[in-house]
């Protein structure tokens, strides 16, 4: 983390390395454990990831910094050594320092119904807007993704199954412990 002393030491630049063993965004795993996936070049993997953002320009607002131009990236090194590069630029155009808050300032109001919307934890989860609210998607795509899933509603005759044999085995293991202890006390 980069600060700027002369701006009431605001981060102007965070960046975050990750390695084999460090847990990484999406998903949420360790790096050595994200499937190898398949390219022209041959199968590949993740070995690393670099995050970040860098903050092109600051204005003060009030007694705040407040960021107005920024690169966020992202960088996957593979394990051919080839880096995957991502960025985008933000820019905050509107703002203002001490606002009245009215009451629909937090609803969607440039979205139009139909507009599609993922969350970062769960991209593959679509959401469409809908007259002011966001609705789950569940469509061709979002059903292809559980093709080859059993699931198997548990009825009560498979959790009496489960609970005799925990049972089963609990009188076991105390079984082969009276013996045990029968046997050392008898040598």
């Amino acid at each position: 983390m980069w600060l700027d002393l002369s701006k009431d030491d605001t981060p102007v630049v965070v960046q975050v390395e990750k390695g084999m063993d460090d847990w990484c965004g999406i998903p949420n795993r360790p790096i050595r454990n994200i499937e190898p996936f398949q390219t022209k070049w041959g199968k590949l993997s993740v070995i690393g990831v670099k995050e970040g953002y860098e903050i092109r320009r600051l204005e003060k607002c009030g007694s705040h910094w407040i960021p107005r131009e920024l690169l966020v990236y992202s960088e996957q090194i593979m394990s051919d050594q080839k880096i995957f590069r991502e960025s985008r630029e933000v820019v905050m155009d509107r703002f203002e320092c001490d606002p009245v808050w009215r009451e629909d300032v937090f609803r969607l109001s440039l979205a139009e119904n139909g507009m599609r919307f993922y969350e970062r934890e769960m991209f593959q989860i679509p959401y469409e807007y809908r007259d002011g609210e966001l609705f789950k998607v569940v469509d061709e795509g979002s059903l292809e993704g559980l093709r080859g899933h059993r699931f198997v509603r548990g009825r009560w005759w498979t959790k009496g199954v489960m609970t005799l044999g925990l049972l089963a085995l609990v009188v076991l293991g105390l079984g082969g412990f009276w013996r045990w202890r029968r046997l050392r006390m008898e040598g």
